[in-house]
């Protein structure tokens, strides 16, 4: 059954805080005289594609932001912002988005459960550390989490890389083969983890699995445990006991 489960580690955003319904609020209250599902889309769209550059180190965390801020503008009828524009459109869509953060309902619960199981927690999020702490506690769960909060724009590295879940289990104290991670991200979490000697878990909330039926659990066909519900992880963890 391998080595038993002793810690536990979670993404933030789209894991234990509905980041996508946040910020796609706030982009439309920003822009309410467009139409608010093509900013929803494209804000989304731009978003992943601006994350990605900055994970894969083309860009940093100022300038994704900045881009896809600019790149919006321009498809919305406002080309040629400079970086101060940006800057200044940024600072009320963070006013918005933190009006909207919310933590997912299992967030709570499955941290109960799990603590009673004696786990410990930590976080490894691909972010500033700053704004990824005041996330954490504005929706309780800095205090669970607080001696592990492993964020890429201070480790250095990002996710996938082995790197900083090397970092996050050595914060625990814990040998890769007992730590547990679960995010949103199919590779940038759970195989990202998977291949750094974790049990990555991928946190599947939409139910969209592989698009040919597989379940849920650890005989997922993705290859990592698949899981649609925080709430799940107990059982995970039990099997690994």
């Amino acid at each position: 059954m391998g080595t038993s489960i002793a810690a536990v580690l979670f993404d933030l955003d789209g894991t234990l805080l509905d980041h996508d319904t946040a910020a796609v609020r706030a982009a439309t209250e920003c822009w309410p005289d467009a139409d608010a599902a093509f900013v929803e889309r494209r804000w989304t769209e731009l978003t992943d594609a601006f994350v990605l550059r900055m994970v894969q180190g083309e860009l940093t965390q100022t300038e994704q932001r900045r881009g896809r801020a600019i790149a919006l503008a321009g498809e919305l009828g406002h080309p040629g912002w400079d970086d101060a524009t940006a800057d200044a459109w940024l600072a009320g869509y963070r006013v918005r988005y933190k009006a909207h953060w919310t933590a997912y309902p299992d967030v709570g619960p499955a941290f109960e459960e799990l603590a009673a199981r004696g786990l410990r927690f930590g976080i490894v999020t691909n972010g500033d550390g700053a704004a990824q702490r005041a996330k954490l506690e504005h929706i309780g769960v800095l205090s669970h989490v607080a001696d592990c909060v492993i964020a890429s724009q201070e480790a250095g590295v990002a996710k996938p890389d082995a790197a900083i879940f090397a970092a996050a289990c050595a914060r625990l104290g814990q040998a890769p083969g007992a730590v547990l991670h679960v995010g949103d991200r199919l590779d940038t979490d759970a195989r990202g983890a998977a291949a750094a000697g974790l049990t990555g878990v991928w946190l599947d909330r939409a139910d969209t699995g592989t698009g040919s039926g597989t379940g849920t659990g650890i005989g997922s066909a993705v290859g990592v445990p698949r899981v649609v519900s925080l709430a799940e992880l107990a059982a995970l963890v039990d099997a690994r006991r």
